[in-house]
């Protein structure tokens, strides 16, 4: 397998060093997320109409940024007659 220790040591130590880098990517938030739509995110989040926003508004507004090309939903949690039908549903 190794020809040495040495070799196998340093072996474990480089795959235990990009182990650490991978959980630290996603400790950070960014992962799977470009910097240019990291700053397009962070344009719309500092933006004066941002705060003004409710906060279905605000995730709509995410929404654009990291999904351009699909269609908005109607409601982050589906459409409001949606999740009457659940609740109904559930409680029935």
């Amino acid at each position: 397998m190794f020809p040495n220790r040495a070799a196998c040591d340093e072996h474990v130590s480089d795959g235990l060093e990009d182990e650490r880098k991978k959980c630290t990517k996603v400790a950070d938030g960014r992962e799977g997320i470009d910097e240019t739509t990291w700053q397009q995110l962070d344009r719309e989040c500092k933006s004066k109409d941002y705060g003004r926003l409710t906060n279905v508004g605000k995730w709509m507004a995410i929404w654009k940024v990291l999904f351009p090309n699909e269609v908005i939903p109607e409601h982050p949690c589906g459409s409001p007659f949606a999740q009457s039908t659940r609740f109904f549903a559930n409680h029935i």
